[in-house]
């Protein structure tokens, strides 16, 4: 997490008793890791990161989106153009590829999705981005939630279930600010690109004719609506005719049976 944004968050949501971090990771075989990190002031370090790049490309991309994305967090008003959506994207992505810094194995990515980051200065093309708005943040201002997914094969309508997971779901919920994003070679599918355009605050691909903030829906109000929130989106994106994520359908089997 940038220096400025912890800073935000400080001010923003005050508290004396200190922040509760949380972070679950659900692998693509259901089991998940929970952790709750309380701590005296918001902050997640992640020592992954060359001088160079933080100093570089990554200082000036935060001085592209703190603009906006500062009172976003803050729960006040903002405007996101299409050159706003797409800065925040290309933080987004930058963030979650960080994540795998964090815990080990959960980012898949694609063959070109460093490059198109760091070098192209875009999110990559496979990726799909929305936004929700959390109204009361209280003491636990940050939250994320990652997954591994078991996704269609890449660029193919075969329905064999792949081996290993080859995309993925973040799910940063920062402030007032929730930032869903699903990428990962499984994800490189034209159907899966315009199914996740229709998507209301899509931020990747971004919507045409601009977002005002905050919203009046998808609204989070809790943590189970963050873990709703998170699962809804990359079930959206999938196509229900290929194999689904174990997580889910674990989920569902429990449902079934104590019915």
């Amino acid at each position: 997490m940038p220096f400025w944004l912890g800073e935000v968050l400080a001010d923003a949501f005050g508290d004396n008793e200190g922040y509760d971090f949380g972070f679950e990771f659900i692998d693509s075989d259901g089991s998940r890791t929970t952790r709750s990190h309380p701590q005296r002031r918001p902050e997640v370090v992640v020592k992954a990161v060359c001088e160079e790049c933080n100093n570089g490309w990554m200082s000036s991309l935060e001085g592209q989106v703190r603009p906006f994305l500062e009172p976003m967090v803050r729960g006040g008003d903002a405007r996101l153009a299409v050159a706003d959506q797409m800065a925040l994207a290309r933080w987004a992505a930058k963030v979650a590829v960080l994540l795998d810094h964090y815990e080990d194995g959960a980012i898949v990515l694609g063959h070109d999705d460093l490059r198109q980051i760091y070098r192209d200065g875009i999110a990559p093309p496979s990726y799909h981005m929305r936004l929700a708005f959390r109204p009361e943040p209280g003491s636990q201002p940050f939250d994320f939630y990652v997954s591994g997914h078991l996704a269609a094969p890449t660029r193919t309508t075969d329905l064999e279930a792949p081996t290993a997971p080859n995309s993925f779901s973040v799910t940063l919920a920062i402030g007032h600010v929730v930032i869903a994003i699903v990428g990962g070679p499984g994800m490189e599918n034209h159907e899966r690109w315009a199914r996740g355009s229709d998507f209301p605050l899509m931020i990747w691909p971004p919507t045409p004719d601009g977002i005002s903030w905050p919203p009046h829906a998808p609204v989070v109000r809790d943590r189970d609506g963050l873990r709703q929130f998170h699962e809804s989106f990359w079930t959206g994106i999938l196509n229900p005719e290929f194999p689904r994520p174990d997580a889910l359908a674990q989920a569902e089997r429990s449902q079934t049976d104590d019915t």
